[in-house]
């Protein structure tokens, strides 16, 4: 299985987790039972707060991997590491149509150095 497939499967595991706690508040409130639902209600909260939490972790160390893979990728290409701007390579910088990474490659810069410059002239990416 591909890390794809395992993020899916992730997503899809959330998504039954928390799909079967709606279902069961559904079920709950259907019997007329509010003493029951508001019972359950912090369970249900605490346990969807875990469960973003989850996520979030995932989605942080899906991040790391990307920026070192990113990295890793531009670093051997980069030619002009720590050269002035030029205002041509600005202009790529400043071009939202293209992702950090397709920067980094045309410019023959590193992924790390067009982000740094890129936040700190404020201009986006296209996500990855």
């Amino acid at each position: 299985m591909d890390d794809d497939d395992s993020g899916k499967t992730q997503w899809l595991t959330l998504a039954l987790g928390l799909g079967a706690a709606a279902a069961a508040a559904v079920a709950l409130r259907g019997r007329g039972s509010t003493h029951a639902l508001k019972d359950a209600a912090p369970a249900l909260a605490e346990s969807a707060a875990a469960a973003s939490e989850r996520v979030y972790r995932e989605f942080q160390a899906l991040g790391r991997e990307y920026n070192m893979a990113a990295m890793s990728q531009t670093v051997a290409q980069a030619v002009n590491r720590h050269q002035r701007w030029t205002t041509e390579e600005l202009a790529v910088l400043r071009d939202p149509a293209k992702t950090a990474l397709e920067k980094a490659l045309e410019l023959g810069r590193t992924y790390n150095g067009v982000m740094s410059k890129a936040i700190r002239m404020g201009a986006s990416s296209k996500a990855p």
